[in-house]
């Protein structure tokens, strides 16, 4: 069994300290429920990104009282979070980086 993953198992790459989070809503036109996917910021280094296994995690815990297909609901997760991310690099000076787990 895999362990559970959380964002403060995160650290940036450059300071190694743990990032802020946030999170974007993922609103779907054909469900009531909504998904929050988190993403990691660091303000001093300014990086961005956003964990692959976290999303995932974060979709199987929200899937269990959802029927929608998992690819679905993985690639508009991704497209919405790639959005934000690209919104940050191009407004507030950030850039791509991968946050490393602890």
């Amino acid at each position: 069994m895999a362990k559970n993953i959380w964002p403060d198992d995160f650290c940036c790459p450059k300071c190694k300290k743990t990032p802020a989070y946030n999170a974007v809503i993922g609103d779907r036109k054909y469900l009531a429920r909504r998904l929050d996917l988190p993403y990691f910021l660091c303000g001093d280094c300014r990086i961005c990104s956003y964990s692959k296994e976290l999303i995932k995690q974060t979709i199987r815990r929200w899937k269990e009282s959802v029927v929608v297909p998992d690819r679905q609901i993985y690639r508009e997760s991704t497209e919405a979070l790639d959005k934000v991310l690209q919104y940050l690099i191009k407004t507030a000076g950030y850039r791509l980086g991968r946050f490393q787990r602890k």
